[in-house]
């Protein structure tokens, strides 16, 4: 099973062994001592549908 190269969009794209497969490796990654430095210089964007109901003021 290749998970190298998919994007992880939606739950509907995977087979149940390959969500536990995913559930895995988060979990032994988690149980290492060292950390590893993969994400070091990488980026993330988070889309948000909805505007905030927890702040009193939001963009929209």
């Amino acid at each position: 099973m290749q998970l190298k190269g998919r994007h992880f969009l939606s739950l509907q794209e995977f087979e149940s062994d390959e969500i536990l497969q995913i559930l895995r490796h988060a979990i032994d990654l988690k149980k290492r001592k060292k950390p590893q430095k993969r994400l070091k210089n990488k980026s993330i964007a988070m889309i948000f549908q909805k505007p905030s109901t927890r702040t009193s003021l939001t963009a929209m």
